[in-house]
């Protein structure tokens, strides 16, 4: 995680120095100046849809009384990922501040046996929806945004274990806390339209499933490592007149 955010870090820097060079590029004669429009600005609510594809693995195991976890599982959490985002900015010189909110519908559900256990000890586990709430730091360039995104992220999984005695079997439907970061980056069409390519890293962090026998212990499911690659377009509510060269 800390090459990630020297990664995002060195990012910004150099959008910072292409977005000093354009300015000194504008700042030439009158003649350019008279030729020269605004910049997008960033400034303002908006709206948009997003899709893409999320993959990585979930760890399940089964603590039993005395913290005896004697058998262990994996699912895929590969899968579609689309929904709606809604959110603000504000700039200030070249710098973009913002905040922005999502909800996303997932097709994702696997199913995986329990190790050393094997056929007739199944784990299934499905994404019914996930969302996040998080801040935005960029640098713009001209009409393009580059930026850094990290907040708080939600997921509602329902997840079952199926035993061949009842008394271990479990069913249940939980949300799941934890945190996200990324980075993307985004480009204005027009004077309201913009569109974005961004990859996220989630952890979601991990929940425990109780069997249908509650003195027997915990199932624990981790979802740890989720990462997504998302493309969406805003549109950018407000003055239809600012200028866009």
């Amino acid at each position: 995680m800390k090459h990630f955010a020297v990664l995002i870090g060195g990012a910004l820097l150099l959008s910072a120095s292409q977005a000093s060079a354009a300015d000194m590029h504008h700042g030439g004669s009158m003649k350019d100046d008279a030729v020269y429009s605004a910049p997008f600005n960033w400034t303002g609510f908006y709206i948009g849809v997003q899709a893409g594809y999320q993959w990585g693995d979930s760890d399940i195991g089964h603590e039993y009384f005395l913290g005896f976890d004697p058998a262990k599982s994996e699912t895929e959490l590969d899968g579609f990922v689309g929904g709606v985002h809604i959110g603000y900015n504000a700039q200030r010189s070249r710098f973009v501040f913002g905040v922005e909110a999502d909800i996303e519908y997932v097709d994702s559900d696997d199913e995986s046996l329990s190790i050393p256990y094997g056929p007739g000890h199944l784990n299934t586990l499905e994404f019914n929806y996930q969302a996040s709430i998080r801040s935005r730091l960029g640098v713009a360039s001209g009409k393009t945004l580059y930026y850094a995104t990290a907040g708080v992220a939600f997921a509602d999984v329902d997840y079952n274990y199926d035993d061949p005695f009842p008394e271990y079997d479990a069913s249940g439907s939980k949300t799941f806390v934890g945190y996200t970061v990324g980075a993307g980056v985004e480009h204005a069409f027009s004077s309201n339209w913009t569109a974005r390519l961004e990859y996220r890293f989630t952890d979601f962090g991990d929940e425990n499933f109780k069997p249908n026998d509650k003195t027997l212990g915990n199932y624990n499911v981790e979802l740890d490592e989720v990462h997504a690659v998302r493309v969406g377009v805003s549109y950018k509510l407000g003055d239809r007149h600012e200028a866009l060269k």
